[in-house]
């Protein structure tokens, strides 16, 4: 069953855009001028709508995933796994990879904004006759329309603020904020969300399906903009304190961690107490996601999804990371999130051995036992965007930085209790913040969250982690050579600006650094 209607409407218009100056003829909606919405059925659809672009954004096509996981030590593509340190390539998006998955990814977030805008425009005058709903849709709106911008910031700096649907008499030509005022904006946009919202329970009482963003999914999110303001490049402690109190109202809301790390990514434990909010794909017929993506081309379908479905292995675990992560957790959660062996289609057990030409496979988001259809691309499993162990671990963090580790250890320790590890005592508050980073890196990978929390670390740390993974001596590798003096350069701690835009807006400024400035 369908979680949301995703419709797309055929007048939305494309930005950015031009027209010549003569051109004054008055547009109106396909839907009718004054009429629109029209009643509460049609708000829905508007909210459908967005989510709907915000799933084609973020996870159809895998292409938030391959933007940012790519570039982390946690994944490679299928023909660049003959040498580790060539994935040093897409760290910078550079010139070097013009891959479509990368640079059309902003194009489908303007159209999430877009969809976003329309509501939280044109719904306030709206006579809708429940006016609780109503306002929660508006909340809504102002949730996806602030991730959307959160994303685009950890990607790219400072982005154009639109907050309003445009028109032809609209500036259609806006600057890029800086840095700063785009967080502002984010930060009004989530803290005007979590006052229309209501949790979960509530909303699922009212009538309203599970997979809307709620009132402590859009806490959540607060607390990680502001932690992620901490860090690089703003370094602006100041709102630590905030994020504390809205982690706070999180935890002591209905969420909590699920008992065992594999029943987390369970399709049918999809909306667990643990996911605070998440993708809704179960019953959506994707062009393309991760079992395609994951899945190798020859098993059996005892892992991934059932017998005669084949993957096309695109995403594979570089042999770096399955040692580096297997030496610190070897337990459910590594043999969940990792698969290391399976049986192919003819029968033979398939065993990952570090090498060359050897990977591993990504586990997360497995589906042995659903009853897919013929498309190879029909996925069950929920994509999270915020659940409990990371609320958890960026409340140790939080902890850590304004009071110090005594009080920080039992939040990272409720994590590491459940994937079977030891607790963690006895460390320094720079020992102890390492220890949580690392923590995350285990608990969170392949959801989207290393590439920023490296980028909020800054470019030391992150240029020390990525060449300690890609090695310049392992020119044992086929071509090895080629790729010894790729490194890590501070102004690639932001993407080049998306080129489309660029060209489109002659306002727009680009990065530092590659040839846009």
């Amino acid at each position: 069953m369908k979680k949301f209607i995703y419709i797309f409407s055929l007048a939305a218009f494309m930005f950015p855009t031009s027209c010549s100056d003569f051109l004054e003829e008055e547009l109106f909606s396909d839907l009718g001028e004054g009429s629109f919405p029209a009643d509460m059925a049609h708000a829905e659809t508007m909210i459908s709508e967005a989510y709907g672009r915000a799933v084609h954004a973020f996870v159809t096509h895998h292409r938030l995933g391959w933007a940012v996981e790519f570039p982390t030590p946690s994944m490679q593509l299928w023909n660049r796994r003959a040498h580790e340190r060539q994935n040093l390539q897409t760290w910078s998006w550079g010139t070097t990879f013009t891959d479509p998955s990368y640079y059309d990814l902003l194009d489908r977030i303007w159209a999430v904004v877009r969809s976003s805008n329309d509501v939280i425009g044109l719904l306030p005058d709206a006579d809708l006759g429940d006016e609780v709903r109503k306002e929660e849709i508006i909340g809504e709106a102002h949730f996806l329309r602030a991730l959307c911008y959160f994303n685009c910031v950890r990607l790219w700096g400072g982005m154009p603020i639109i907050d309003k649907p445009q028109t032809l008499k609209d500036d259609l030509y806006p600057e890029r904020a800086s840095i700063a005022d785009t967080y502002a904006f984010i930060i009004s946009d989530l803290q005007m969300a979590a006052s229309k919202l209501r949790s979960r329970s509530e909303q699922v009482a009212g009538g309203v399906p599970a997979g809307h963003a709620t009132k402590h999914a859009a806490l959540g999110l607060l607390a990680k903009v502001y932690l992620t303001m901490a860090g690089a490049p703003l370094n602006d402690a100041s709102h630590l304190g905030d994020a504390k109190t809205a982690l706070e109202q999180v935890m002591s809301s209905e969420h909590g961690l699920m008992p065992d790390f594999p029943s987390v990514f369970d399709w049918k434990n999809n909306n667990n107490q643990e996911m605070i909010f998440s993708w809704q794909l179960e019953g959506t017929e994707q062009s393309s996601y991760a079992l395609f993506y994951f899945a190798p081309n020859d098993h059996a379908g005892d892992i991934w999804m059932p017998a005669g479905q084949q993957g096309i292995e695109y995403d594979l675990v570089p042999p770096e990371w399955v040692d580096w992560y297997r030496a610190r957790d070897s337990g459910p959660r590594f043999e969940y999130s990792i698969v290391t062996e399976y049986t192919n289609k003819d029968g033979v057990l398939r065993v990952y051995n570090a090498g060359p030409n050897e990977a591993a496979h990504v586990g997360k988001y497995r589906a042995p036992d659903y009853p897919m259809t013929q498309n190879c691309c029909d996925f069950p499993t929920d994509i999270p965007v915020l659940r409990y162990a990371d609320v958890l671990l960026m409340y140790a963090e939080v902890v850590n930085e304004l009071e110090g580790p005594s009080g920080a250890f039992q939040y990272i320790n409720q994590v590491r209790e459940r994937a079977e590890l030891d607790p963690l005592s006895g460390l320094g508050k720079d020992e102890l913040r390492d220890a949580i980073f690392e923590e995350r890196m285990l608990e969170l990978a392949y959801e989207f969250d290393m590439l920023f929390d490296m980028r909020r670390r800054g470019w030391a740390y992150t240029k020390n982690l990525m060449e300690g993974f890609y090695k310049a001596d392992q020119n044992d590798y086929p071509n090895g050579a080629a790729y010894a003096n790729l490194t890590v350069e501070e102004h690639e701690m932001l993407f080049p600006y998306p080129v489309n835009d660029l060209n489109a807006n002659p306002n727009l400024k680009g990065n530092p650094g590659y040839g846009q400035d």
